[in-house]
């Protein structure tokens, strides 16, 4: 209870931001690390300056906590992403996505609510206390955000992890910027994106050059 009422704290911190990649690299590093008898590799993904709108605590215990179950039941390789998605809603890139793909055996739709439950344990022979996937959606869930399970491409687990990001917002075009390569887009075209506090504050002001067609 202590625990959750710790969680459910930090995430009405005002204004608490966190780097997503220096915590999900450090996370892979480390659970490769341990699990390097057996082989697993673990690969990161991470668009560059993609902040979590939390306390770091938050995010290395939801993070880790995805990665080592994808490590533990994995045959041989893990994969993480994060990156920026829009709102359906109103449009705005005030959320990240975390996904988590292992190539083990994956779980079958028909148990993949049972899996989230506190305390259940899919497979006495794994070790743990079958907290590993509970205590992530309840910590992200103190912040509006969720967890979905489905197939990864590997042929194990997707796990997709939805958190508040601070805002992207798409800003105009500067067609001379871009024409002079200065934009980082040169002939090949770009889109500008600000990233900001996401607090009503433009002190913090950020431009990302993002490649693609205009």
């Amino acid at each position: 209870y202590l625990d959750r009422a710790r969680r459910a704290a930090r995430a009405q911190t005002l204004g608490a931001a966190t780097d997503v990649e220096p915590v999900l690299a450090a996370l892979g590093r480390t659970i490769m690390r341990i699990n390097k008898d057996r082989g697993v590799t673990i690969e990161v993904a991470v668009t560059p300056r993609l902040k979590f709108r939390g306390e770091v605590q938050d995010l290395e215990e939801m993070a880790g906590n995805l990665i080592d179950n994808a490590a533990k039941w994995s045959k041989q390789a893990v994969k993480i992403s994060a990156a920026p998605v829009i709102d359906p809603i109103d449009g705005t890139q005030n959320w990240l996505m975390i996904t988590v793909d292992d190539d083990g055996p994956g779980i079958a739709a028909s148990k993949r609510a049972e899996a989230v439950k506190r305390g259940k344990r899919l497979d006495e022979t794994k070790p743990g206390s079958g907290l590993c996937l509970s205590v992530v959606p309840e910590t992200a869930g103190m912040s509006s955000g969720n967890l979905v399970l489905v197939d990864a491409p590997l042929g194990g687990l997707r796990v997709q992890l939805r958190l508040p990001a601070v805002a992207w917002i798409v800003a105009a075009h500067d067609d001379a910027m871009c024409s002079s390569g200065s934009c980082g887009g040169g002939k090949h075209g770009c889109r500008f994106y600000i990233a900001c506090s996401g607090m009503g504050k433009q002190d913090d002001v950020m431009r990302q050059p993002v490649r693609g067609p205009r």
